[in-house]
């Protein structure tokens, strides 16, 4: 049986052709959608502000963690989470990347556990580039504080998302209002 040979440009073009192929599927078959996307980044910052009581495990709770979460936001944001603990009313708002790293920092001392779940998550995109999307869902917040008080509080979630330059989703927008709290 004759050996199967090809010249050193046949095998350029057939190697052209298998990567061009190979990129085709992954882009129609595996390339996950702008919806995806987004669903994926609001999964990502709940997982992030999520802390495990201490002897738990491994948990991302360090300086280093708070300046990353600085990558969730645009520069410029307008956050605005509000409850109530012990019978008063509480705000937390920010308006720039800093102000939600430094609320970041005297806020999360004073929880020793929290768990989210998210639940009925709609995102609409508000461009028909999908460069900006408008993100609405339910979420489920359980957890404790430093002095021992319990909480568990359903909120609704209402987010808007941009599609920065450098390819990243970054929250514009983040209000998490009380709907029940179970106390």
């Amino acid at each position: 049986m004759a050996g199967f040979h090809l010249s050193k440009s046949k095998w350029v073009a057939l190697v052209a052709v298998v990567l061009a192929t190979a990129d085709a599927v992954w882009f129609f078959c595996f390339r996950p959608d702008d919806t995806t996307a987004v669903k994926k980044r609001l999964r990502e910052i709940v997982e992030f502000a999520e802390k495990q009581p201490k002897g738990s495990g491994f948990n991302l709770q360090g300086a280093g963690a708070a300046h990353s979460l600085g990558e969730f936001f645009t520069m410029e944001t307008d956050i605005e989470i509000s409850g109530q603990s012990q019978g008063q009313t509480y705000t937390l708002a920010a308006e720039t990347r800093a102000q939600v790293i430094s609320s970041y920092f005297m806020l999360r001392p004073l929880i020793t556990s929290l768990s989210v779940s998210l639940a009925e998550i709609e995102v609409d995109f508000t461009d028909a580039a999908h460069k900006a999307a408008s993100v609405k869902c339910s979420a489920m917040a359980t957890g404790s504080t430093q002095n021992g008080d319990f909480f568990r509080e359903g909120r609704l979630i209402s987010a808007e998302l941009v599609n920065e330059d450098d390819g990243e989703w970054r929250f514009r927008s983040l209000l998490a209002d009380p709907v029940v709290s179970f106390d």
